[in-house]
């Protein structure tokens, strides 16, 4: 990605020359001197780390999503849907063949997009969906079938979210950035465990649900009140 200005580079010598006879007769035209760039993308650039914050936020949940299913263990889980043996470590794992299998085809989609905001919101409220769902199963083997495809959805959100910040930043902005995106990682591995602990403790019949029913679906009701 080239260090040329965020607004694009423009070729201003025929729109503002006062001298070219070339000029548009559309309407006026503003001298260079009354334009301040820099400011100008001083303002967008902060428009586009609102948007960064937002995605911070997201991909905090998306970590606590993949690792919910270890605290919901706690409170019976296993029992609650006849879990045996080393179904449950298959269960943990099958999330990631469908994560493998998604994220460099979502990203060659998301290239070809007019609107790439569309793909990614569309594919977070299946997320949100099929967590719904988790936090309802009754057998195994429904738990599995919906990790598999929670995997499909949840791929999609990383790799396009630097794809994005790819297209918004300049060179030399991006990997500030970028590292505020993965700080999300870290956010949500600190604070995962007792966020899931809270949620335990206290949601334990609520509604008729168990706790683990409740904590699996924490992350999906965050996703519709940040829509």
């Amino acid at each position: 990605m080239s260090d040329l200005p965020l607004l694009g580079s423009v070729d201003s010598s025929s729109r503002y020359n006062a001298t070219s006879s070339e000029r548009s007769d559309d309407g006026p035209t503003l001298p260079p001197d009354d334009i301040d760039r820099p400011i100008v993308e001083k303002r967008l650039l902060r428009k586009l780390d609102l948007r960064v914050a937002f995605l911070v936020l997201i991909y905090i949940m998306n970590v606590m999503d993949r690792t919910n299913v270890a605290a919901a263990r706690l409170r019976g889980f296993e029992e609650d849907l006849g879990i045996t043996g080393n179904q449950f470590n298959i269960l943990t794992s099958i999330l990631y063949v469908g994560y493998l299998l998604t994220q460099a085809p979502s990203n060659m989609i998301l290239h070809h997009m007019k609107r790439p905001s569309l793909y990614l919101s569309s594919c977070m409220i299946a997320w949100a969906a099929i967590t719904v769902f988790m936090g309802a199963v009754q057998t195994y083997h429904a738990a599995l079938v919906l990790r598999f495809f929670l995997g499909f959805v949840e791929a999609t959100f990383w790799p396009g979210a630097v794809f994005l910040l790819s297209r918004w930043y300049k060179r030399n902005e991006l990997g500030l950035r970028t590292a505020l995106l993965f700080c999300g990682n870290s956010v949500s591995n600190a604070f995962g465990a007792l966020i899931a602990s809270g949620i335990l403790g206290s949601l334990d019949g609520t509604l008729g649900f168990t706790a683990w029913r409740s904590e699996l679906k924490c992350a999906c009701f965050q996703i519709f009140k940040l829509f």
